[in-house]
C-alpha cells in the first residue's frame, strides 16, 4: 500500500513538472517622447528582473522574463508609468503626456478658390502619419490659408482635404457648398510647401443627422456635443472638421446637418461634466458613415472607488487598489499631488503600487496622494499589450486627449473615456 501511494506520489510529480508553465523570454521594446522621439537613458524594469537604461535610439533588452509582467517606466525621477499583465516581447512605451512638447512640424500655403463671402471653411491635411487643421472664415471667389502639419514621424504623405458650408442663426453648419480633395502630397519637418490650391466643387446635398443621447442621470450633466467630418481613408490620421456645436443645455436628441458624402464619415462626441459641477468628467464618441439620418451615443457609467477608503493612512508600496469596471474597456489609475506622479494601466479592476525601491525612489513618508481611475475603450485596443505596441500608445493619449479636450478625434474610431471621482491616501 505504501509503495503504491509512493508510486502515486512521483506520478503527480511528474505530471507537475511536465504541465503548462509560462517559459522565460527576452524582452525587446523601445521608450519614447509623447510625439515618438527615442529617450535616451530611460531605466526600465520588466518584472523581478534587473533595470534596463535605454540605448541613444531609446531601445533597451530584458532576458529572463516570464509572462504575464509588469513593467515599470521612470520618465523622471518623480514620474512613473506603469503596465501590468503584458505578454508581448516587443514592448514600446511612449510617455504618458499626451501634448508635452512640440512635433516637427511642416507649413503648407494656399488658396481655397471658388469660396463665397460669409461661409466657413476648413483646410486639412490628413495621413497615417501626420495631421494639420485650418479653420477659415470664406472670402469671395477665392480664400487663402496657411496650417502647419504635425509630423512625427518628421516626414508623411497624405492629402489635402476642403469643406465649404453655411451657417445657421447658431453658428452651426447649414448647407454644405463646397468640397475639394488634392493629389498626393509629400511634407518633411522644417519645409514650406506653398502653392497647394485646391479648387471646390458643388458639395452633394445635405440632410438631418438625429442622435439620441444618454448618460445616466447620477453620474453627469451633458455638458457638450460636437459633430464633425472626416472625409479622408479610415486608416488616416487627421483632426476632424468641426461644423457644429451645443453646449448646456444640449438638446435631446440632437439634430444635426450632414452631407451626402458616400466616402466620408460622420464623428459625433458627447461630453459629460460631474452632475451638478464644472469639470469635464468623460465622453464617449463614434462614427458613421456621413450618409447615415440617425445614431446615438450613450455615456457608461463612472468607475465606482472601492479600497483604499478616501483618506486611508499607512498606503505604501504592495497596498491593494480596487474599482468597479463599468463597461467593456481597459483603466488607467492615477496618483497625483504626492512627491511622485504615477499612472498605471490594466485591463483589471486591480492595481498593486509598485515598489520603486529598485529606482531609489520613495514614495515620502506621511505624503499626501489623490487618486483616481479613468476607465476607457479605444477601437483596436482591448488588452493590455496593446497599449505598448508601435505606435499604439502615442495614438492612444492623442485619441483619448482630443475627443476630452476639444471634441475633435485624430483616429475616429469609437470610444469612450470616463473618470471616477477622487479619493486621497496618505503613506506610512
Amino acid at each position: 500500500m505504501k509503495r503504491n501511494l509512493l508510486i502515486l506520489s512521483l506520478f503527480l510529480l511528474v505530471l507537475a513538472a511536465c504541465g503548462p508553465r509560462n517559459p522565460s523570454a527576452t524582452v525587446n521594446g523601445h521608450v519614447y517622447g509623447p510625439w515618438g522621439q527615442p529617450l535616451a537613458g530611460v531605466r526600465v524594469q520588466i518584472a523581478d528582473r534587473p533595470l534596463a537604461t535605454t540605448a541613444a535610439d531609446g531601445s533597451f533588452t530584458v532576458d529572463g522574463v516570464t509572462t504575464p509582467y509588469r513593467a515599470i517606466v521612470e520618465f523622471a525621477s518623480d514620474e512613473y508609468a506603469v503596465f501590468d499583465g503584458l505578454t508581448t516581447t516587443e514592448a514600446h512605451f511612449y510617455r504618458p503626456q499626451a501634448f508635452g512638447g512640440s512635433p516637427p512640424q511642416a507649413t503648407v500655403e494656399g488658396s481655397l478658390t471658388g469660396t463665397a463671402a460669409g461661409r466657413k471653411a476648413s483646410v486639412t491635411f490628413a495621413s497615417a502619419k501626420g495631421f494639420g487643421s485650418e479653420p477659415l472664415s470664406s472670402q469671395a471667389g477665392s480664400t487663402p490659408y496657411s496650417l502647419d502639419a504635425a509630423l512625427p514621424d518628421t516626414t508623411a504623405t497624405g492629402r489635402l482635404y476642403a469643406l465649404e458650408w453655411t451657417t445657421d442663426a447658431g453658428g452651426n453648419a447649414d448647407v454644405f457648398t463646397g468640397y475639394a480633395a488634392s493629389g498626393e502630397l509629400t511634407l518633411v519637418s522644417g519645409g514650406l510647401f506653398s502653392g497647394q490650391d485646391l479648387a471646390l466643387d458643388p458639395a452633394p446635398s445635405t440632410h438631418d443627422l438625429t442622435v439620441s443621447l444618454a448618460a445616466p442621470s447620477g453620474d453627469y450633466d451633458l455638458y457638450a456635443f460636437i459633430a464633425s467630418l472626416r472625409p479622408w481613408p479610415a486608416a488616416d490620421r487627421g483632426l476632424s472638421i468641426g461644423h457644429t456645436s451645443f453646449t448646456a443645455p444640449v438638446p435631446v436628441p440632437a439634430t444635426v446637418r450632414s452631407p451626402n458624402l458616400p466616402s466620408a464619415r460622420t464623428e459625433l462626441v458627447l461630453l459629460v461634466k460631474e452632475a451638478g459641477g464644472t469639470n469635464v468628467t468623460g465622453g464617449v464618441w463614434t462614427n458613421v458613415p456621413a450618409t447615415e439620418t440617425s445614431a446615438s451615443l450613450i455615456v457608461p457609467a463612472r468607475p465606482q472607488l472601492l479600497a483604499p477608503a478616501d483618506g486611508a493612512t499607512n498606503v505604501g508600496p504592495g497596498a491593494a487598489f480596487s474599482w468597479t469596471q463599468p463597461a467593456e474597456g481597459l483603466a488607467a489609475i492615477l496618483l497625483s499631488t504626492g512627491p511622485v506622479s504615477l499612472i498605471g494601466f490594466t485591463a483589471g479592476t486591480e492595481f498593486e503600487l509598485p515598489d520603486l525601491s529598485s529606482f531609489g525612489t520613495s514614495y515620502g513618508a506621511a505624503a499626501a496622494y489623490s487618486w483616481a481611475v479613468l476607465h476607457f475603450r479605444l477601437e483596436g485596443t482591448a488588452a493590455a499589450d496593446d497599449l505598448v505596441r508601435e505606435g499604439g500608445g502615442s495614438g492612444l493619449l492623442s485619441r483619448l486627449t482630443f475627443p476630452l479636450l476639444s471634441g475633435l478625434s485624430l483616429d475616429g474610431g469609437d470610444g469612450h473615456a470616463v473618470v471616477s471621482a477622487e479619493r486621497g491616501f496618505t503613506t506610512p
